[in-house]
């Protein structure tokens, strides 16, 4: 019977399209592997994947986090370990993988079943958008305009520092505010107007008076770009703003 059951684990287990492996935790090595795994891997069969220490593909300064936490799921019962890390293939490229362990017998050994999904793209992803997000507010934070990010609401999603220097009011006071409400009662139809002709053009340029946080009204030049999505749908605007006061004044 245990054979039987063994040999049915042993089928699902070689069938599933899940990179998996069972781990000794007597030796750290790895005891079996799927071909899904060796896909991952880049090693030509599973049978590769026998006998390897199940650390060396790991970064040197996860290992000790790695051996902790495999432990712990050991020692606890129906505990399931999941993490997040890089590891590397069998010709030296380093991919994200979200790692999930559990508990198991191998030939009556103790044992860890390892399940590894490949979430590279996803973290690439994340990345470009960290250092994108980065490089705006490197560049916002430094300009002399206010820059202003909102959504199809109108909601203040951002604020630049230099809002504070021009209307008086701090970044944070701004964010989750609409940019209508601090808009002159007589040029809101015209902003509106400006913004529902970006759907189709993608930019306009108007003039508008916005409420400083004293409560006067400033005179401000903008610049409103679409901001689209991944399906080249609007999802939002960047302003752009200065205080043309003076010159609305000569």
């Amino acid at each position: 019977a245990l054979k039987e059951s063994e040999a049915k684990y042993r089928r699902l287990f070689e069938s599933t399209q899940t990179p998996m492996e069972v781990i000794s935790m007597e030796t750290g090595l790895v005891v079996l592997g799927n071909e899904a795994m060796a896909r991952l891997f880049g090693v030509a069969s599973a049978d590769d994947l026998v006998g390897i220490d199940s650390t060396q593909y790991l970064r040197p300064e996860d290992i000790d986090a790695v051996a902790n936490r495999m432990a712990k799921t050991f020692t606890q019962e129906g505990w399931q370990e999941i993490m997040e890390l890089q590891t590397r293939t069998h010709d030296g490229r380093w991919i994200w993988v979200s790692a999930s362990a559990s508990p198991t017998k191998y030939q009556g050994k103790p044992a860890l079943v390892t399940t590894l999904l490949d979430i590279n793209e996803r973290k690439l992803a994340e990345e470009k958008l960290r250092r994108s997000e980065e490089r705006f507010r490197l560049i916002t934070e430094n300009m002399f305009d206010a820059v202003t990010l909102v959504d199809l609401n109108g909601i203040v999603q951002y604020a630049s520092p230099s809002h504070e220097r021009l209307v008086g009011y701090r970044p944070e006071d701004l964010v989750g505010k609409v940019t209508l409400d601090l808009t002159h009662p007589d040029d809101v139809d015209k902003v509106k107007a400006a913004l529902a002709g970006i759907f189709d053009k993608g930019q306009a340029s108007i003039d508008y008076r916005f409420r400083h946080a004293d409560g006067h009204y400033v005179w401000g030049e903008a610049s409103v770009t679409a901001i689209r999505d991944s399906g080249g749908n609007v999802a939002g605007f960047v302003i752009a703003g200065r205080d043309i006061t003076e010159r609305r004044q000569m």
